[in-house]
């Protein structure tokens, strides 16, 4: 059973999961948002971040190597990645807005496409791919007991730039 809700005050949205297990046996269960964002003349990410999962060919994740945050021109980035450590707010910045994104989710995805007119800022709470890892709950993914419940928000925090 999953609920989402959304709370729209001004200058912020605030979005809730709820997943609940309604199954007799436990379940893996992750949660997240995909927002993504108008790539604009000097769009700005700044996150505070200690790790980067390095990817391969595939785009799944291999290995965790250190990152000492992000803090650049959205058009100079080239990131595909999740990453750990994630502190703080995430904070987007344009000619037209300035944004922060803060959530109870541990993991962030940094989606950076060179050829696209946008970018992603992900809160997420596992590592991409992570039932498939060795140890999937110590990358985040969660063993939900029958009649458990998981819950998560992301807000996102408007004003003019």
């Amino acid at each position: 059973d999953v609920r989402q809700r959304f709370v729209l005050d001004p200058g912020a949205l605030t979005v809730h999961l709820v997943v609940t297990n309604r199954a007799d046996q436990p379940a893996p269960v992750g949660l997240g948002w995909h927002p993504y964002f108008p790539k604009r003349q000097r769009s700005r990410l700044h996150v505070e971040l200690s790790d980067r999962w390095e990817s391969d060919a595939t785009g799944l994740p291999t290995r965790r190597v250190p990152q000492p945050g992000i803090d650049g021109d959205v058009a100079h980035l080239a990131f595909d990645n999740c990453f750990e450590g994630w502190k703080g707010a995430a904070r987007l910045r344009d000619e037209k807005l300035s944004m922060r994104i803060t959530s109870s989710l541990p993991y962030l995805v940094v989606f950076t496409p060179e050829t696209k007119p946008y970018y992603c800022v992900e809160p997420v709470s596992h590592v991409p791919n992570a039932v498939h890892m060795s140890d999937p709950a110590a990358h985040g993914l969660r063993d939900l007991a029958p009649g458990a419940t998981f819950d998560a928000w992301m807000k996102l925090e408007v004003a003019p730039a």
